[in-house]
């Protein structure tokens, strides 16, 4: 399982990183900026999953501080607004599936900053090369260049 952090700031700039090692605390690189109508898919699918208020979140808790799980993982997700802060926490053991609301929302941040949990997946493909002959510009290059 791959670690990955999203950040969504309310400009709409995305930023996503997957280094091994980085903390919660760490700012990955920015990715792009999401449209408003994404930062409202994004608003809309927390309101969905009933994380758009505080009314549902954990106690709200420094990450830093949150034991790191010895076999499995941690899911933690903040969310700012209204000038108002919660969050919402989940461990998991490496046999247990992730929380469908969790699951949801981290494959939506995926989607949107062109990321993928699959292992070894190189976003680049050789282009394919064909050879046409002799190089064209070498009548060119013929003869001493002053």
């Amino acid at each position: 399982m791959k670690s990955s952090r999203f950040v969504v700031f309310p400009n709409g700039a995305l930023h996503h990183g997957d280094e091994p090692g980085w903390g919660p605390n760490t700012l990955p690189g920015r990715v792009r900026v999401l449209s408003r109508e994404q930062i409202s898919t994004i608003w809309n699918r927390l309101d969905q999953m009933g994380m758009s208020t505080p009314a549902r979140a954990d106690k709200t808790v420094n990450f830093q501080m949150l034991p790191r799980p010895n076999n499995g993982s941690v899911y933690m997700i903040a969310v700012h607004g209204n000038s108002a802060y919660w969050n919402y926490v989940r461990y998991i053991s490496e046999d247990q599936v992730a929380d469908p609301a969790f699951k949801n929302l981290i494959r939506l941040l995926s989607v949107y900053a062109w990321a993928t949990d699959l292992p070894n997946i190189e976003g680049y493909e050789e282009p394919i090369r064909y050879n046409l002959g002799g190089n064209p510009y070498e009548k060119y290059l013929e003869g001493d260049v002053q």
